[in-house]
């Protein structure tokens, strides 16, 4: 299912379905999401569904790679979704996903299968666009390229994968989760 315009349904929803996850047995509690549109501006990690690994965006240079990496409190694995319109046909609204240590967004250049991921300063170019497609409620959702049409992929489980841009399919490595650090 596309998201299609419905954030404000998404925070409420996410009350009941957006799952905070501890990322290990030893890490606290989890703690509850904020309420409200509060989510879209609060700083989540990004967790790779079958590998158990956070998205990255690895140091502050301008298209640095964005890795997969074991999940911890740093920085560098805090993204915020920032809305930057919504399609006039399909409603659905795309968002810059961008980095809290870097300030900087995600970009996947060309409509290539396996085209890497970086990280570049924040502009208004479809390259930098992501749509949020819910692919199991809210235990898995896919990052939608807009320039490609193609999903972020965390292949493999070996720390400082870099992501790629792969089709968009019913493979878990192009699901996430996101959570919430207490």
């Amino acid at each position: 299912m596309r998201l299609k315009s419905k954030f404000a349904a998404l925070a409420i929803a996410a009350v009941a379905s957006f799952f905070v996850m501890p990322v290990s047995a030893a890490s606290a509690a989890p703690v509850d999401p904020p309420t409200g549109a509060v989510w879209l501006t609060t700083q989540v990690t990004l967790l790779s569904d079958p590998n158990k690994r956070c998205m990255l965006g690895k140091g502050k240079t301008v298209m640095g790679p964005v890795t997969q990496y074991p999940c911890m409190k740093y920085d560098d694995q805090l993204w915020v979704f920032n809305k930057r319109g919504t399609e006039p046909v399909s409603g659905e609204d795309y968002y810059w996903i961008s980095n809290v240590n870097s300030g900087m967004c995600v970009v996947v250049q060309g409509g290539a299968n396996n085209a890497p991921a970086k990280h570049t300063r924040c502009a208004n170019y479809a390259d930098q666009h992501w749509y949020v497609d819910y692919t199991n409620g809210w235990d898995g959702m896919k990052f939608r390229n807009r320039n490609s049409n193609k999903c972020l992929v965390a292949r493999g489980t070996t720390p400082g994968t870099q992501l790629v841009q792969s089709a968009c399919a019913d493979y878990n490595d192009q699901d996430w989760n996101g959570f919430i650090w207490p």
